[in-house]
């Protein structure tokens, strides 16, 4: 059963822009169904922010309000944390546990969940300590050595890594969650407040010394602001005071005002003039976000982390260097006359929905060992199988296997259900309509067949979420610590329309180990576009295996090092595994004996080799074509991978140009003839080669070749020998390639 709690520590519950994150993330996670705990380390008597249905909160009651208090914390902190986990959910079994801030940090690490739990950083180490010493660093690598720590900013990813020396494979940046709907819906309340105080200029945030509330009162100052605008601001803090003596020297106290912490700030950006953000150091600038999301105008100091990942593009044009107040007024001036009308590309980087996935990948994916990218998703009976194979080998070597789903769009639009494209293999209009008809015809059939291939994916692969795209597949660039790629056509450039740098692992880091198992090219020599693009991804490759001896050839030349040849995984594999799948169909075939057929390519000469054998032996021809080609024909074209493996396993004779039909007919020990791909026939003719099986090969109809396939019964013992040693030689491979794997 999925679990679905999730676990947030952090100091407080009160005002701050972490805290905020920290409920926002809850909601999300309510919202998808998830029990949410909180644990706040001080008392719940300040709670500012509404918190959603699910979400239960509870207390370590520390005041964190003198040194004693905290000294308390910091040294039994961990140990009282543990205890209430424990009493609140005794299995400590959470889906995502994280922590925020730096209190909260250190107590979450002397706890029982700090090795699971990922530290969430809001803000530069800088704001909780200045110290830049090796003895500082050392100690910071020491406490969070093999931690995830997820950054809220890339800058602040950057600077945990190259200022203080930490591990990157433990580095994740991840935004924080933007609510936009909520946000335009409580910005739309009109009670009149705002009206009395427009035109206004908005600063929303902590008053203190890093937000720098007074850099925005000297722009206020500067030139003549003062005369139109009002300066508004919404929070509380330390600096309170020296603002309205500072204010007083300016002679500017009628002209700012001090709101508090607001229930609902988000009425106030809506009306602001423009935003200001003058700080001298930022993690994740929420409220700059959020004032984008409402429409309003923003104008933010350049400073270290947040601003700059936010405002780009056209928006750069408003990020002013800290103290150039001259900067600031020519800044907002411009922002009222002519501020950019594009919906800027970090709003979508934010949504909830987002921020929850990456957050729950990050907690799951470091946890896992090995990640595997094959050809899993295509509704292609051997694509599918063969995946599931693989995974399944990878198993003897690490129990942690997790199937990387990638599917990149030229996959889904190859298997869509319903498309009015119409295929080359149907010439002149008349042909091309009546094709497009009758595929609308066969509609609900290939809905069947697409459900029967879904369920069998997700029932028996351990898939991540989708990713959709080659640049989404940056977000696993450190979950794994090897990544093997495999097999089938993974390299074939062809079918992934280009050289796809995702099957050549181009997404993960330096430090990972990329392996490949039985990749396949298809054809027989590579594009001279590519050979390049061949050479140097494969050049970071720490074992390369292809599954044809002439990829091999080919690829040895090109990379001047040892490249293994190793059999397809369906080989690897337990005959009784298969049958096992195959007793599963629900397909009724009849108990009559039959032909099968599965072909992927028209050839008339394949055509003449079936109806030959239906005469000679006298048996129907069951295929799982989308069309009737041959005489006394039954099709099944809404056949799933179960139904594909019982039609083999039950057959009297099979005929295929497939790989993977040739494959499974040698499985299942039955009689065959293999025709070979017209264009990427070879892969067959490799394989066949390899099992002594030369003679099955029909390339054209020849009736006197036909009739001594029929009368030779094939010696599978043999067969089997030569399947076994290719095994062996399969584990040897996969155990030098994978050789610091523990073995469950």
């Amino acid at each position: 059963m999925e679990n679905k709690r999730v676990l947030f520590i952090v100091n407080s519950l009160g005002g701050g822009g972490a805290e905020r994150v920290c409920i926002n993330l809850s909601n999300s996670f309510c919202r998808k169904g998830y029990a949410v705990d909180i644990i706040s380390l001080k008392p719940l008597d300040d709670v500012r922010y509404n918190v959603g249905k699910g979400v239960n909160l509870y207390s370590l009651n520390y005041k964190l309000d003198s040194k004693i208090s905290k000294m308390r914390c910091l040294f039994v902190g961990g140990r009282r944390l543990s205890k209430l986990i424990r009493k609140i959910n005794p299995g400590q079994d959470y889906a995502l546990i994280t922590s925020h801030l730096p209190m909260s940090n250190i107590a979450t690490r002397f706890s029982t969940v700090g090795e699971d739990s990922i530290y969430v950083f809001h803000s530069t180490i800088k704001t909780f300590s200045e110290t830049k010493s090796r003895i500082f660093k050392a100690l910071l690598r020491k406490f969070f050595k093999n931690r995830k720590i997820a950054c809220v900013s890339e800058g602040i990813r950057k600077e945990c890594r190259d200022e203080y020396g930490l591990q990157d494979k433990f580095l994740r940046t991840i935004y924080n969650p933007i609510l936009k709907t909520e946000i335009r819906r409580k910005a739309n309340v009109d009670d009149g407040e705002t009206q009395e105080l427009k035109p206004y200029l908005l600063f929303v945030g902590r008053l203190n010394k890093l937000k720098r509330p007074d850099r925005a009162l000297a722009v206020l100052s500067e030139s003549n602001l003062s005369k139109k605008y009002n300066l508004v601001f919404c929070g509380a803090g330390e600096l309170e005071d020296e603002l309205l003596t500072q204010a007083r020297e300016l002679g500017l106290e009628k002209k700012i005002v001090f709101l508090g912490w607001q229930d609902n700030v988000y009425k106030w950006i809506k009306n602001a003039e423009v935003l200001l953000c003058t700080s001298d150091h930022e993690g994740f600038p929420m409220g700059l976000v959020e004032a984008l999301a409402c429409g309003t105008k923003v104008v933010s100091s350049n400073c270290e982390f947040g601003p700059n990942e936010i405002l780009t593009g056209e928006y750069a044009d408003f990020l002013v260097e800290k103290d150039d107040l001259a900067g600031y007024v020519k800044a907002i001036k411009k922002a009222v006359k002519s501020y950019p009308k594009t919906v800027p590309s970090i709003i979508s980087e934010c949504s909830p929905e987002k921020i929850v996935d990456e957050y729950l990948d990050y907690y799951d994916n470091n946890n896992r060992k090995v990640g595997l990218l094959s050809i899993h998703s295509a509704h292609n009976y051997g694509s599918v199988l063969q995946a599931f194979a693989l995974q399944e080998t990878l198993k003897r070597y690490s129990p942690n296997i997790e199937m990387i789903n990638y599917r990149p769009g030229y996959f889904e639009k190859m298997y869509k259900i319903f498309s009015p494209k119409i295929y080359h293999d149907y010439p002149g209009f008349i042909n091309k309509l009546l094709h497009l008809g009758w595929r609308t015809v066969m509609i609900r059939r290939r809905i069947k067949k697409a459900k029967k291939f879904e369920k069998f994916i997700s029932a028996n692969m351990n898939l991540t979420r989708p990713f959709k795209t080659h640049e989404s597949l940056r977000l696993l660039k450190n979950a794994y610590d090897t990544v093997v790629v495999g097999s089938d056509q993974v390299w074939n450039t062809d079918i992934t329309e280009g050289f796809d740098g995702a099957y050549f692992l181009d997404f993960v880091s330096d430090d990972t180990r990329r392996v490949s198992y039985a990749a396949s090219i298809a054809r027989e020599t590579i594009s001279p576009a590519h050979g390049m693009d061949y050479r140097n991804a494969l050049a970071k490759f720490s074992a390369v295996s292809v599954r044809e001896g002439y990829t091999r050839d080919t690829l040895r030349g090109l990379l001047k090092r040892e490249v293994a040849v190793s059999i397809d995984p369906t080989f690897l594999l337990d005959r009784n595994v298969w049958e096992n799948f195959a007793e599963k169909s629900d397909l009724n075939a009849g108990n009559s004996e039959y032909i099968f057929v599965y072909a992927l390519q028209d050839n008339p000469e394949l055509v003449k080799i079936v109806n030959s054998l239906s005469e000679k032996l006298g048996l129907k021809v069951i295929s799982i074509s989308k069309k009737r080609r041959f005489k006394n024909e039954t099709i099944y074209p809404d056949a799933g991978p179960e139904d594909f493996l019982a039609l083999i396993k039950n057959a009297k004779f099979v005929v295929t140009n497939s790989f993977h039909g040739a494959a499974f007919s040698i499985i299942f020990e039955k009689q065959n003839c293999i025709v070979p791909h017209l264009r990427i026939g070879g892969r067959m003719v490799d394989l066949l080669g390899k099992l002594n099986l030369q003679e099955r090969v029909m390339t054209k109809y020849e009736d006197e070749k036909l009739a001594e396939l029929v009368k030779d019964d094939l010696n599978y013992q043999d067969i089997n020998k030569i399947i076994e040693r290719e095994r062996k030689k399969a584990d040897e491979y996969l155990a030098r390639a994978l050789r610091d794997l523990a073995r469950p």
